[in-house]
C-alpha cells in the first residue's frame, strides 16, 4: 500500500515538472514583439536575454542622432514657401524701351496702363491731325507760289477762289496766309512729337521709381494735425491763442 503511494507521489511530481518544463520551453520558444515609440520613432526589439537591452541602446543612440540632425535642417511638411515679388528697376525700363506700358505690367501696376495708353493715343491723333493739315497747306502754298497747281482751291471757299481768279493781287495776301498757317501746324505737329517722346521717357521714369520704391513701407502712423493750442500767461503776456502744427512719422 505504501508502495502504491510512493508510486503515485512520484507520478504526480513528475507531471507537475514536466508541465513546468514544457512552460519554460514554450516561453523560450515564443517570439515577443515589443514596441518602443520614443519621440515619435517606432522601434520594434525582441526580450531576449541581453539583446533586448542592447536594441534598446541602440535605438536611444538613434533616436538621439536624428534629433541632432533635424536640429540643424529646416522641414517644412505640407507647405510650401514662395519668394515675394521683388521687381527689378533695370529690367522695367528695359521692358519700358521695348514697349510702353510694359514695365508697368511688369511692374504690377495695372492701373497706369489706360493712363499711358491714353496719352500715347491722343499725342498720336495730334500728330497726325497736325500733319496732314500742314501737309495741305503747304502744297497750297507752292501751288499759289508756283501757278502751277490748283491744290490751293481746296483749303478755300468757292466765292473766294472767284475773287482770287477775278483779282490776281489777291493771291500775294492768300500766300502770307497759306505760309503763316503751314508754319502753325507745322509747329504743333512737332510739338507732339516731342510730346511723344516726352511722355516715352516718363513711362520708363516712372517703372524705373516704382521698381525702386516697390517695396518701400510708408507708415500709417503718417500724418499731420493742425489744431488751436493756447498759451498760459508768463512775464510779459496774457493768455495767447494760437494753431500748433505737428507731424508725426
Amino acid at each position: 500500500m505504501d508502495r502504491r503511494a510512493t508510486m503515485m507521489k512520484n507520478r504526480f511530481l513528475f507531471c507537475i515538472f514536466m508541465v513546468g518544463l514544457s512552460f519554460v520551453l514554450s516561453l523560450n520558444a515564443q517570439v515577443i514583439d515589443t514596441t518602443i515609440v520614443v519621440k515619435g520613432i517606432e522601434k520594434t526589439v525582441q526580450p531576449s536575454d541581453s539583446l533586448f537591452n542592447d536594441s534598446i541602446s541602440r535605438m536611444f543612440e538613434s533616436v538621439l542622432k536624428t534629433d541632432e540632425k533635424l536640429k540643424d535642417e529646416k522641414i517644412v511638411i505640407g507647405t510650401e514657401t514662395k519668394a515675394e515679388f521683388k521687381p527689378d528697376p533695370t529690367r522695367a525700363v528695359l521692358y519700358t524701351l521695348i514697349f510702353p506700358g510694359m514695365g508697368q505690367i511688369y511692374n504690377r501696376k495695372y492701373w497706369k496702363l489706360p493712363i499711358v495708353y491714353g496719352g500715347f493715343i491722343g499725342i498720336t491723333y495730334a500728330i497726325t491731325w497736325n500733319g496732314n493739315i500742314y501737309h495741305d497747306y503747304s502744297n497750297g502754298y507752292r501751288d499759289l507760289v508756283t501757278g502751277e497747281g490748283d491744290s490751293w482751291k481746296s483749303l478755300l471757299s468757292a466765292r473766294t477762289v472767284q475773287e482770287i481768279e477775278s483779282d490776281p493781287s489777291l493771291k500775294e495776301t492768300y500766300r502770307a496766309t497759306f505760309k503763316r498757317k503751314k508754319d502753325y501746324y507745322r509747329r504743333n505737329r512737332d510739338l507732339a512729337v516731342f510730346a511723344m517722346v516726352g511722355l516715352y521717357a516718363l513711362c520708363m521714369i516712372d517703372a524705373y521709381v516704382d521698381a525702386q520704391l516697390y517695396d518701400f513701407d510708408v507708415s500709417p502712423d503718417l500724418s499731420m494735425r493742425v489744431e488751436p493750442v493756447v498759451w498760459g500767461p508768463d512775464g510779459r503776456s496774457n493768455f495767447a491763442v494760437g494753431l500748433q502744427c505737428s507731424v508725426r512719422f
